[in-house]
């Protein structure tokens, strides 16, 4: 793995039925996805929670920006 050019984003508020491959097919919109991490877990709100990772993203406040207006389910 080359760490150097390997973005991570932290998302949340999606519904319990969306699972990673759902979550993959919204994200790739935005760039090379390498991993998508889901934990167990929940917030303390009991909310899921998640990471998106991304390979190559070359402005992350826009990257940012973008993925923040995403309406999944």
């Amino acid at each position: 793995r080359d760490n150097r050019d390997i973005t991570s984003f932290y998302f949340t508020r999606f519904g319990d039925a969306i699972t990673e491959r759902e979550l993959w097919y919204h994200f790739k919109k935005w760039g090379d996805v390498r991993e998508i991490f889901i934990p167990n877990r929940r917030k303390y709100t009991g909310r899921r929670y998640g990471f998106v990772r991304f390979k190559g993203i070359r402005d992350t406040q826009y990257t940012a920006r973008q993925l923040n207006k995403i309406v999944i389910g």
